[in-house]
């Protein structure tokens, strides 16, 4: 066992993030790529996000706690 493999990112260890991370990529490919792109096509919904002067996700804050390694 590597030492690694006891750091925990977010409840899991580097092999599961490695795993997640590997499949969601590939979901998102797949969609982007296949038939799914064609029929949801991705539509422009800014004016319905209702920001608000300070809000964090406009402000591009970095939401994210750190990663402890």
């Amino acid at each position: 066992m590597h030492a690694m493999d006891n750091t925990y990112i977010f409840g899991l260890n580097k092999r599961a993030w490695s795993f997640t991370t590997q499949v969601t990529t590939n979901v998102l490919k797949a969609f982007a790529d296949g038939p799914a792109a064609a029929k949801y096509p991705a539509n422009d919904n800014l004016e319905f996000m209702q920001e608000w002067p300070g809000d964090p996700i406009a402000g591009h804050h970095n939401l994210w706690p750190p990663v402890v390694l």
